[in-house]
């Protein structure tokens, strides 16, 4: 489901500029944009208003959020801030990691932007796409994930990556749970092999 766009002009700081990019004159513009696991923390209004309050102080523009804990997908204008929060799909065998699940963006006012979970039957929701459009630039794709544990099934592992790669985002912030340290870690090989191109 796509959720309504955040606002309706390009903000007056952010100011386009001119850049050479692979040998064509093109109008560019910086974003902060930051990832952050947020373990459930955004589940009241108090909660919400402390966490935008520290984006704003970083001067951060769009936050891609892991862990939201959100049971119902909501959309909350917050202290100059547009919170896209998504739950977790409930998917028979999975509903012990429903709580572990869920994905979502902060957006700083004035940037024009939509948001949509993207959901397969095969795959419980980890990533959510944020599409951001600037005057006279293409709409920039960020895409919001949150990976399955490395000892989580291959197959629930490698739908995520196919779902992830999907997007066609140009940025993905994610929480990748990868541990290479842990024993019995099938998973940093597998995404440096099949994944690298994400």
């Amino acid at each position: 489901e796509l959720l309504a766009s955040t606002a309706d002009a390009t903000p007056a700081r952010e100011k386009p500029q001119t850049a050479l990019i692979n040998g064509r004159a093109k109008q560019t513009a910086t974003l902060k944009i930051v990832s952050l696991n947020v373990q459930g923390s955004l589940n009241d209004r108090a909660s919400q208003q402390l966490f935008v309050e520290e984006l704003a102080a970083r001067h951060v523009d769009i936050a891609c959020l892991q862990e939201t804990h959100a049971r119902e997908s909501t959309r909350a204008d917050v202290g100059g801030y547009r919170l896209f929060l998504f739950p977790g799909v409930l998917v028979p065998g999975h509903e012990q990691h429903l709580c572990c699940r869920g994905v979502g963006f902060a957006v700083r006012a004035g940037l024009v932007a939509d948001a949509a979970a993207v959901d397969t039957s095969s795959c419980v929701s980890r990533v959510a796409l944020l599409i951001v459009r600037r005057q006279g630039m293409q709409p920039l794709r960020i895409a919001a994930a949150y990976a399955p544990l490395f000892k989580a099934p291959m197959a629930e592992i490698e739908a995520f990556y196919r779902l992830a790669a999907a997007t066609r985002a140009h940025i993905v912030g994610g929480d990748w749970n990868v541990d290479g340290e842990a024993p019995g870690n099938r998973y940093p090989a597998r995404v440096k092999a099949e994944y690298s191109g994400l």
